[in-house]
């Protein structure tokens, strides 16, 4: 590959000079020179990857590009395309304000400077942080309207922006949903400063501001040139109206009809909206104190209740006690007077102890048994000895784990030994999300079939919650802040992967609810492993660990010396393994091959599988690391197999666990291009065909459908360690559950193999890894042990490398 050239290169080409082009009414930056192809180098550092938006009518370019300061950190580079001086005084002012603004929900300028173009004339850019996500309008085009809770916690994270803009004494004049950005982790982040003002420039001063107006979203006296920060308010409500029903209501009758929202919820939209400025309100902290009381409604009217009845005795000793109830915390004491439900018959909730349905088919085209939807029925209606003989007969028509859940959920509620020293846990899984259904699956059958080896041979009440977090961080975080509620949940197993709970954690972490991760690997959760009272265990190894084991089978087997890496860089999981493989492969003699055109950027819509492979083979390369999210993106897992595809078997693939397991390289169409794949994850049921699990799960099709894979595995074990710790009838409150399973002598023996967490860590002291690869046995691919590629009995050995 050429190098960039630069102002201090001694080669010289007369056209790479000129970074800007410029046409009739529109400058666009060059990619490449038109003459010797070489990529150019702005301001001596930045590279340009893509073009992401550019026409007359937004004034700017805008482009991706990779920092040579940073290496592999992608970057947001805004050009300003139009030069009349209003505009331009516009972009200065957003170069100034993301440069001096410091805040998580703003998009931080990282530098400023201007190119010249060939006229002479000083293009002014500015590059900053690249937001990993989209645009609320993306979100909506993508997933349609928001419900109330969403919409809520949306605001009060925007608000909290608007607060600190404003007071920096700035306003921001355009939010509408394509200036807000929703990061993967499911936090918004405001762009677009470019028609912010100062408020000492406004109204409240007595001067006129330049009118900036978005149809349906300004204020009318923005309108009129007399912007002010209530301005923003008006177009932050008009913003939710259009993210609750999909469009701008005309009348508020039309907008009560389309969706359902509380009234103190309208009452706050119908105020942000108020034609006169006046009317709405004053500040961001009133619209947080008014969502706030929204929240607490429900809580606030158990305590309304119960403040009437105890009104006379309070009012007497309230003189003395006054004092001291300040410095009660009254959300905790409301919280233990009056707990939230473990569970209830609210519908639509994406949370069931059994009275909804969240898994509606196992497999394509076949209904579901008619004695679920009567067990569930039966619940809703209290009738658990008449729901657990229904359940009990769905499971023998179709082993479907949640039945299984509601199975043992209503024995344990229908027996009164079971019922009395009754314990719960969350099982977290991403079910409604087609992409992640297998893996849902396989997560849900480890649970499952731990609960119920925890209730028949422990005997003891292991009660499961199941949550569907849609394997999305805004979902993730959003149903974390609804179950954790419920303080008779102690703790929670799942998330299918790392970039879900990542938006989680904190929350979990707030409420001191322990968490056992089976499935999410990234070293990003290795420092929430080692906090003090840490909450954050995991059932399996890291992907540092992981990526050693790679890297040896690359070096000492395969013998390779330069290897591609195909991966999301946005995606914690895919980063950290990416970022893992990087530093192991330092000491070894491994070449890692650059890719400056994100040509390997594996989750992007544009990625194109042939020009990839292209490329890395006229670098040399013989083998490539593919890194998929784990299916949180649309592209990832797609773009995966459309790789190997391509590559026909010939080039050596390496994966890591996003992949292992996937019935899709089982299947004919793609067996044979699998055959020199290899996989790293936790487990494979060829190390073990006569497992538990595959016996249990085994219904004669377990090459296809993959019945179990490694996550059935490490779900088990997850689970079955908080059966273990809360077998003690001493283990009855999250905190006691925390110290049991931070307590060094603490270990649990899942299908007989010892597990224990290392001391002062929530790291597995005894991690597995094991590589697999695929191969034809008989009339049918399946997996093998890479080291001893063994078919299962009758079939041959493969004739695997």
């Amino acid at each position: 590959m050429t190098e960039p050239i630069t102002a201090a290169s001694p080669q010289k080409c007369a056209e790479c000079e000129h970074f800007v082009v410029g046409e009739p009414q529109h400058r666009r930056l060059r990619e490449i020179c038109p003459l010797c192809g070489t990529p150019l180098l702005i301001h001596d550092r930045y590279t340009i990857a893509r073009k992401l938006s550019g026409n007359h009518s937004t004034n700017a370019d805008v482009f991706v590009v990779f920092d040579s300061q940073e290496t592999h950190v992608q970057k947001i580079l805004k050009v300003l395309t139009n030069q009349e001086p209003h505009v331009l005084k516009m972009f200065k002012i957003e170069q100034t304000i993301l440069i001096e603004l410091d805040h998580p929900g703003i998009p931080k300028g990282r530098d400023s400077f201007e190119v010249s173009a060939p006229d002479q004339e000083f293009i002014p850019c500015v590059v900053m942080e690249k937001i990993q996500g989209e645009t609320l309008q993306d979100y909506i085009n993508h997933n349609g309207s928001i419900d109330e809770a969403l919409a809520i916690d949306w605001m009060n994270q925007l608000v909290k922006i608007l607060g600190y803009v404003h007071s920096q004494n700035l306003f921001h004049r355009d939010i509408k949903p394509t200036n807000v950005m929703r990061r993967d982790d499911g936090t918004l982040a405001l762009i677009d400063f470019g028609t912010s003002r100062h408020i000492s420039q406004t109204i409240v001063n007595g001067g006129k501001n330049t009118v900036v107006y978005s149809h349906d979203y300004t204020a009318p006296e923005q309108i009129a040139g007399k912007a002010e920060i209530r301005s923003d308010f008006y177009a932050l409500g008009r913003t939710f109206l259009y993210l609750l029903i999909g469009e701008i209501p005309r009348e508020w009758k039309t907008f009560s009809s389309k969706t359902i929202v509380s009234n103190l919820f309208l009452k706050l939209l119908k105020d942000l909206s108020e034609d006169e400025a006046k009317n709405r309100p004053k500040d961001a902290q009133t619209i947080l104190r008014r969502l706030r009381n929204i929240t607490n409604e429900p809580r606030n009217r158990r305590l309304r209740t119960l403040g009437w009845t105890f009104l006379g005795g309070m009012v007497c000793g309230s003189i003395i006690m006054t004092p001291l109830l300040r410095k009660v915390d009254w959300e905790k004491v409301s919280q233990d007077l009056f707990p939230a439900p473990v569970c209830d018959n609210v519908m639509n909730d994406h949370i069931s102890c059994g009275e909804e349905m969240l898994i509606t088919s196992m497999k394509e085209g076949r209904s579901v048994p008619d004695k679920k939807e009567e067990g569930i029925r039966l619940v809703r209606e209290g009738k658990y000895s008449d729901a657990r003989a229904s359940f009990k007969e769905a499971f023998a028509q179709e082993r479907d784990p949640e039945t299984l859940i509601y199975l043992n959920n209503a024995k344990i509620n229908a027996d009164a030994t079971l019922r009395k020293d009754k314990v719960t846990i969350a099982a977290v899984v991403p079910i409604g999300r087609p992409e992640a259904k297998s893996r849902a699956m396989a997560i849900l059958r480890g649970i499952s079939q731990a609960q119920d080896d925890a209730v028949n041979k422990l005997k003891r009440g292991i009660e499961v919650v199941i949550v569907d977090d849609y394997n999305r961080s805004d979902r993730s975080a959003a149903v974390a802040r609804a179950f954790t509620k419920r303080r008779g949940i102690l703790g929670g197993v799942g998330h299918s992967s790392s970039d879900a709970l990542i938006s989680a954690l904190p929350i979990y972490r707030a409420e001191k609810m322990v968490f056992v991760a089976p499935a999410s690997t990234s070293e990003e959760f290795s420092g929430a492993a080692l906090e003090e009272n840490h909450v954050f265990f995991r059932s399996l190894a890291s992907n540092r660990i992981n990526a050693m084991y790679i890297n040896q089978i690359l070096v000492t087997t395969l013998k390779q010396k330069k290897v591609a890496i195909y991966y999301n860089p946005t995606s914690p999981y895919s980063r950290s393994l990416a970022s893992s493989f990087r530093e192991i492969s330092e000491s070894s003699k491994i070449k890692i091959i650059d890719d400056p055109d994100g040509k390997f950027l594996i989750s992007n819509g544009t990625f194109n599988a042939k020009e990839a492979l292209e490329y890395a083979r006229a670098q040399g390369v013989t083998a490539h690391l593919l890194i998929p999210d784990a299916g949180t993106s649309e592209n990832g897992v797609k773009n995966a197999l459309k790789f190997v595809q391509e590559n026909r078997g010939e080039d050596w693939i390496i994966t890591g666990d996003s992949l292992a397991g996937m019935p899709e390289y089982l299947s004919n169409e793609n067996g044979p291009f699998a055959s020199k794949m290899i996989f790293s994850a936790a487990w494979d049921v060829s190390d073990d065909r006569n497992s538990p699990l595959v016996k249990f799960w085994q219904d004669g099709l377990m090459n296809q459908d993959s019945s179990v894979d490694w996550r059935t595995l490490t779900s088990y074990n997850a689970t079955w360690i908080l059966a273990t710790a809360l077998n003690d009838s001493a283990i009855r409150s999250r905190v006691r559950l925390q110290e049991k399973l931070s307590d060094p002598a603490f270990k649990a023996n899942p299908l007989g193999v010892e597990l224990r967490f290392r001391e002062r860590s929530g790291e597995i002291a005894n991690p597995n890894i094991t590589l697999t690869t695929i191969a034809k046995c008989g009339d049918r691919y399946t997996t093998v042990n890479f080291r001893k590629p063994i078919c299962p009995n009758p079939n041959p050995t493969p004739n695997t490398p």
